[in-house]
């Protein structure tokens, strides 16, 4: 034993000692119960650990454990052996590192540890010789009671005997370790051979049936099959050995002549046939009906895959199969148009020759299209031909050109005036261009060069080129954009009525382009967002006169549109997105709600009767203009051939009655006007104005720059200038265009 397993030795027989002094305690309660000494009591004190008291329970000669365990003298025990257990451990840390750094054969001093070197000392084995050397060290010991120091005592060289109490307890408890030990395995092998048993019960069974099943499923596969394949096997590998000896007689009898050989090999034919009848008749039964079966299915198969279809012959030659006679009709056409000429109208029998088509199998992939069968069906006739590329605008041949190129070329020239933009435009044609190689008849009416074709694009041909009537367009304003007068227009137009309407179709020109360009391009605009008038009702105010509290100020939004050229012109517009940049800010206004009297009189400011008239003010701000008349004698409109710019307000007892503004303004001219004669003009704001006319001489009571409020008087009827007899002429006009008046009052 080396120093280190000396000092584990150590550790461990302290450990134990502190074990069977706990164990004497409990000796010591059963003494205590039969009212005996414990004899453990010495031992324990000679361990330096003093037993605690043991109080007896209400029962009598039963010990109180329950006070035992619950004393402070117990816990006392509880931390000496803690403290000693910490103490060993920590110890035998420390001298495992010093032996691993420097070894030595040294053996432990006496005061490894002091409380408990008696302990050690009586139940350590047989000391090594190298301990004589420090037997005269004292081991020192601390009271448990006390906590003093005792003196050190000289070593005891010869072993103290284990009492009674001791070995029993020491006994006792290893007893019933090992018993413990040995129940858990006596335990563990029985449940755990029950547990194996039961599983292997509950794998097997089903493995039983399985087995049976298989067992069942082979032995019908063999009485059905490999049975029958045996004895088939067998029986082939007879007649291979039968064949090899045959063979090799016939070898042996190459000598002999040709009768005695075909004797010798109808011999070995018979004796085959004979002894291997049964072979023969199962693969004789085995191969015919599988080889029925094999051409009954390629025979499916053919006729599946290839179908029926039309098949089509030229003059009593076969040109090809189709699917149907439409497309051999589709065909014939497309062949005559590419042969005969555009102006000129010829059957098909005429230019191609005499087709005729009846049904017929035909097989997989012999299916010819239009195209194909209207080549095929070119080839066959009488024509010269030479091969070209056709040009076609919606479907109607224009006419062949030598090489596709050419033609491209012709029509990507037109294209490039437009694509002066191309980063936000995108320019096509509106018509479909098509280009098709095939047999065209070599003559100069269909056979064309390019720059035939493009004299040919940018000719006009004939055609009416339609316009569509927009909101807000007018006869004049259509014509002068055409190059037009109005009588050239309604010339144009015979079924043109008196007023044009939104969504009218008129002819704008006799002719018409071969190919037209579609532009589409994409326009980013800023617009204005209106704002929103706020009106809020004001007693102090009169009926049509207003007070602005707060300014309006339109907002801007940002709009991204495209937009359709035709030729150059715009004809469609499509918004894409918009966005808001400013948002607009809402007027507030004050409107006045006090009711206005009009009185109507004589011809002099002095003799107004008593007579009066209520101005009602619209939501819009505009009033009746003639408080006193409500009949109109001439609308807006077309009159006597010529148009009708305004309303004319008339009635019983015209003259002099009042005239009002119609909204509120400025006044913008006051005085005499050519045909309207007095005439006053008032400018509301907006782009909005309006005309009184043929007012009364000396009655005008504005001047210009004078501000006047809806209903305010401002002169009296009358029918100076070229008027007919007394009566209001009332104009409206918004961006210098004299629209109907009825819209606004």
């Amino acid at each position: 034993m080396n120093r280190l397993d000396y000092y584990a030795a150590s550790r461990i027989i302290t450990f134990c000692n502190l074990f069977v002094t706990f164990s004497e305690k409990e000796a010591a309660c059963l003494d205590r119960k039969k009212n005996k000494k414990p004899q453990g009591e010495t031992v324990a004190q000679d361990a330096g650990i003093p037993l605690p008291p043991v109080q007896e329970s209400a029962v009598s000669g039963i010990p109180d454990f329950e006070s035992l365990y619950s004393s402070a003298d117990f816990d006392q025990f509880l931390k000496k052996f803690d403290d000693e257990l910490n103490a060993s451990v920590e110890y035998f840390t420390k001298k495992y590192i010093e032996c691993a750094v420097e070894p030595s054969d040294e053996p432990p001093a006496a005061d490894i540890v002091p409380e408990t070197a008696d302990l050690t000392a009586e139940l350590q084995p047989e000391p090594f010789p190298a301990q004589a050397e420090t037997a005269g060290t004292a081991a020192v010991e601390t009271s448990y009671e006390t906590g003093v120091q005792a003196e050190a005592q000289p070593a005891v060289e010869t072993p103290v005997e284990k009492s009674p109490v001791r070995q029993e307890a020491e006994r006792g408890v290893f007893e019933k370790v090992y018993r413990f030990e040995m129940l858990v395995g006596v335990q563990t092998m029985r449940y755990g051979k029950r547990f194996f048993k039961r599983l292997r019960r509950v794998l097997l069974k089903p493995a039983g049936m399985l087995r049976v099943l298989l067992r069942l499923m082979l032995l019908t596969a063999d009485k059905l099959f490999l049975r029958y394949f045996t004895a088939f096997h067998r029986e082939a590998n007879l007649l291979r050995t039968d064949v090899r000896g045959a063979l090799r007689g016939l070898r042996e009898s190459k000598n002999r002549n040709i009768l005695t050989l075909a004797s010798i090999v109808r011999h070995y034919t018979v004796k085959a046939l004979t002894r291997h009848r049964r072979f023969f008749k199962t693969v004789f039964n085995t191969l015919l009906p599988a080889g029925a079966l094999a051409a009954l299915l390629l025979v499916f198969a053919y006729y599946n895959n290839a179908g029926y279809a039309l098949r089509v012959t030229l003059n009593a030659n076969q040109v090809g199969f189709v699917q149907n006679e439409a497309v051999v009709n589709s065909a014939l056409a497309d062949a005559t148009g590419r042969l005969q000429d555009p102006d000129t109208v010829q059957s098909s029998s005429r230019v191609i020759g005499k087709t005729s088509y009846e049904l017929s199998v035909v097989p997989p992939g012999q299916l010819s299209d239009e195209k194909d069968l209207s080549d095929k069906l070119i080839e066959g006739s009488a024509v010269q031909l030479g091969f070209a590329c056709g040009v076609y605008i919606d479907g109607e041949r224009i006419c062949a050109v030598a090489n596709e190129s050419d033609a491209r070329g012709v029509f990507e020239s037109m294209l490039e005036p437009y694509k002066a933009d191309k980063a936000n435009s995108i320019v096509t044609f509106v018509e479909k261009i098509t280009y098709s190689q095939g047999l065209y008849p070599v003559n100069k009416d269909i056979m064309w060069d390019a720059a035939t074709l493009a004299d040919y694009l940018r000719k006009p041909k004939v055609g009416k080129k339609i316009y569509v009537v927009k909101e807000g367009d007018t006869d004049y304003s259509i014509a002068i954009k055409y190059g037009l007068n109005e009588k050239k227009l309604k010339a144009m137009n015979p079924d043109m009525g008196e007023y044009i309407h939104e969504g009218d179709r008129l002819v704008v020109s006799n002719e018409v382009n071969a190919v037209n360009i579609k532009t589409v391009r994409t326009v980013v605009t800023r617009d204005t967002i209106g704002y929103k008038t706020i009106k809020t009702p004001s007693s102090s105010l009169y009926k049509g006169d207003k007070k602005v509290l707060r300014k309006g100020r339109a907002g801007i939004v940002r709009i991204t549109t495209l937009v359709t050229y035709i030729n150059g012109e715009a004809v469609s517009s499509k918004p894409v997105s918009r966005v808001v940049v400013e948002q607009p800010v809402d007027m507030k206004i004050a409107v006045g709600t006090k009711s206005r009297y009009v009185y109507s009189g004589g011809s002099s400011s002095s003799s107004y009767s008593h007579e009066h008239y209520t101005v009602s003010v619209s939501t819009d701000g505009y009033v009746w203009p003639v408080p006193g008349l409500h009949s109109i004698s001439s609308y807006y409109g077309y009159r006597w051939g010529r148009m009708h710019s305004g309303v004319d307000i008339s009635g019983g007892g015209a003259s002099g009655k009042i005239v009002v503004a119609a909204k509120s303004g400025t006044v913008e001219y006051a005085g005499w006007d050519g045909s309207y004669g007095n005439t006053i003009i008032i400018n509301h704001g907006g782009g909005v104005k309006t005309r009184y006319a043929h007012l009364q001489g000396g009655s005008l009571q504005v001047y210009p720059g004078k501000y006047v409020s809806a209903g305010q008087a401002i002169a009296r009827v009358g029918s100076s200038g070229n008027a007919t007899g007394p009566h209001l002429h009332f104009e409206v006009i918004v961006n210098g265009y004299r629209v109907n008046p009825l819209n606004f009052i």
